[in-house]
């Protein structure tokens, strides 16, 4: 007979059962219930738990200890009450061990395992025992759930899972679809997670809808972003880097606003314009996958101006103003560097363009202007030339001195003599001497007079250029620190020239005051016609003191002059020659990448040393250009130079822009 306690618990237990299987096996499971009290046996063998599978209110206890006592032989019991269990996480686990045990049981455990997947509770469990067992059979449930949407914070377990005994490449696919999936739900980690092995895949053996996908959905996720403002945008990078050139037209789409799934996706994600247009992440890839069909795409990027506000913009935070700001900035700079590698001459009548307008904007001139210089062909070096005799004829001076560094960066020696005609050589006419005195002086500025004299001194001799590099090779870090000692020499050398100038100069402020109070007098019509005889001769004595204040004024700035001759000028000789030999290095470099005659066999590893050598803080404009030189002439032949570089430069926290630079020319080599 069933006491009062007993009969509670079954009123209980009839409540649960009756809630999930009804009220008939309800009642059937009871009455079982209820003759336990008179069965019989031994509860230290395995067929005592079973019997009791199914017909206990300590459905739990009875799992827990066939577990226990690895009962494998009644595998198949629990599997088939596994769809009628309260327990169903326990007996996944029960079931787990039984297989770790038996490895022949594991087929049979397949059932379970995909229910399992698909219970929230019980999914991590059954995907650890996917990883665990390696079971291929299972991938296809595992893929499909991935891609469901009723679990999306589950994927990263997922994918991981199948990560853990399956190549990229053969879920290709899922990864595929991972990556331009909403990170707010699944986590940007997850989309970082996928394109970190989509540049893993051999894309020449994916299937080319499957290419066409990853290319958009790459693109997607180099604009995802996170509510704590994670990106997955350099993982995405360098998967649409390994994929190459096929990646290029949907890269010119999206750079020219018709790439109808980004436009979408950044609706969706409120993700603004301008962040996917006007910053410089697609310039960049475009220039990873180095199609040299975007260089049109890229200059009519350059051509949309950056200093006019969108009103969307103006209504943000300052600090996203400055973002805004520093995107269309950078993408300047980036537009510049990938002209410079693609060297398409199509871009000129663009570029034309922007530099001819009236008042353009600073970074996009000047950016334009290297590009055009950077790019090294005849056709584009000659075009910067006639544009700056275009901006003569406009009277626009200004743009004119604007574009001088642009100019000695493309000088070449077949080009010296234009330049120097309108920078070096001052017009007899003075007229014309005024209007264009802006010009040589902006000529005389250290950088672009180092450049010019780079090409004066060694004209169109390649060895003389070979020579400059050769002669700092080993002595970078001297030159630097000797740049940093002329330059506190100089700043030294204005201190004493003002405190021994400060007499002169005091004097000097004095007598420009007494001209003021005389000259009302010495300027008056009035007094200078008067017949009064007093206001003459106050006339004559103030116009003898005005031109004896005069003179003296004179003499103390000519004393004024020679003392800053006397005290700075050695200094100041001192810095400029060393900044010669500084700026020459760049000048050399970038030359040496534009002109005949050149022997890169022997000059490649000399560039290659020096950029090592060089500091990415100090140096940093001359390995841009030195990098425009080794990127211009990579082989595959030179491809082990190449490595040892990036390598060098990857473990640089400094050079890190570099190293990601060299790792997409290496990948470039590889598709040669």
């Amino acid at each position: 007979m069933l006491n009062t306690r007993s009969r509670s618990a079954l009123t209980q237990l009839r409540t649960r059962l009756t809630s999930r299987f009804g009220a008939r096996s309800a009642l059937l499971a009871l009455a079982s219930t209820a003759a336990m009290g008179c069965e019989r046996g031994d509860p230290n063998t395995c067929e005592y738990w079973t019997a009791r599978i199914g017909i206990t209110h300590k459905e739990r206890t009875v799992i827990e200890k066939l577990g226990k006592m690895k009962c494998t032989t009644e595998a198949p019991a629990l599997i088939e009450f596994y769809p009628k269990a309260l327990y169903r996480t326990e007996i996944t686990k029960t079931l787990e061990g039984f297989g770790n045990i038996d490895k022949t049981l594991r087929p049979k455990v397949m059932p379970v395992i995909r229910h399992a997947l698909k219970d929230r509770e019980a999914s991590p469990l059954a995907a650890q025992i996917v990883k665990s067992w390696q079971l291929r059979e299972a991938v296809p449930d595992v893929e499909e759930l991935i891609r469901s949407y009723s679990n999306p914070s589950a994927r990263e377990n997922l994918v991981n899972t199948l990560l853990a005994f399956m190549k990229p490449q053969e879920i290709v696919e899922t990864l595929v679809f991972l990556v331009g999936e909403d990170p707010t739900t699944q986590g940007i980690q997850v989309n970082q997670l996928a394109a970190d092995k989509l540049k893993q895949i051999d894309w020449k053996a994916v299937k080319p809808e499957v290419r066409k996908d990853a290319i958009d959905r790459l693109i997607m996720a180099l604009f995802m972003v996170d509510a704590q403002g994670q990106t997955s945008y350099q993982a995405a990078r360098e998967a649409l880097g390994a994929i190459g050139p096929e990646a290029g037209p949907a890269l010119v789409q999206a750079l020219d606003g018709k790439h109808d799934r980004l436009t979408q996706t950044a609706e969706t994600y409120g993700i603004p314009r301008w962040q996917h247009r006007d910053g410089p992440e697609l310039v960049e890839v475009l220039w990873d996958v180095g199609n040299k069909d975007s260089a049109v795409a890229v200059i009519n990027s350059m051509a949309r101006a950056g200093n006019r506000m969108p009103p969307e913009v103006a209504l943000l935070p300052p600090e996203k103003q400055q973002r805004w700001s520093d995107t269309n900035s950078n993408r300047m700079v980036m537009g510049s560097f990938i002209l410079a590698f693609l060297r398409n001459d199509d871009v000129i009548p663009k570029a034309k363009d922007i530099l001819l307008r009236p008042q353009p904007w600073v970074h996009q001139f000047m950016h334009t202007g290297n590009a055009l210089a950077l790019m090294g062909t005849t056709a584009s070096r000659t075009a910067l030339f006639d544009i700056f005799d275009l901006l003569g004829q406009r009277k626009n001076v200004l743009n004119q001195a604007n574009l001088m560094t642009a100019m000695t960066l493309a000088l070449t020696p077949d080009l010296l003599p234009r330049y120097e005609a309108v920078a070096i050589t001052e017009p007899t006419d003075e007229a014309l001497k005024a209007a264009t005195q802006e010009l040589r002086d902006a000529a005389k500025d250290a950088l672009p007079y180092s450049y010019y004299l780079t090409v004066k001194n060694c004209g169109a001799d390649p060895a003389c250029y070979v020579k400059l590099l050769e002669a700092e090779k080993g002595k970078l870090e001297g030159l630097r620190n000797a740049i940093s000692d002329a330059i506190g020499a100089v700043e030294k050398s204005n201190i004493e020239y003002g405190d021994k100038v400060k007499p002169l100069r005091e004097e000097f402020q004095e007598k420009s005051k007494k001209l003021d109070e005389l000259r009302p007098i010495v300027t008056s019509e009035e007094m200078k016609a008067s017949k009064d005889k007093a206001q003459q001769e106050a006339f004559e004595k103030a116009r003898v003191e005005y031109n004896a204040i005069i003179e003296r004024m004179e003499v103390i700035q000519k004393d004024r002059s020679a003392l800053n001759e006397q005290i700075t000028k050695g200094p100041r000789d001192a810095l400029l020659a060393i900044q010669n030999r500084f700026y020459g290095l760049e000048k050399a470099v970038i030359t040496l990448a534009s002109i005949d005659g050149v022997d890169h066999d022997t000059l490649y590893p000399l560039v290659v040393d020096l950029f090592k050598e060089s500091s990415p803080t100090s140096y940093l404009q001359f390995r841009q250009w030195a990098f425009v030189y080794i990127e211009r002439f990579a082989t595959p032949a030179r491809k082990q130079l190449l490595t040892d570089l990036q390598k060098t430069e990857s473990m640089n926290p400094m050079a890190q822009y570099f190293s990601l630079r060299l790792s997409h020319l290496l990948k470039r080599l590889d598709r040669t």
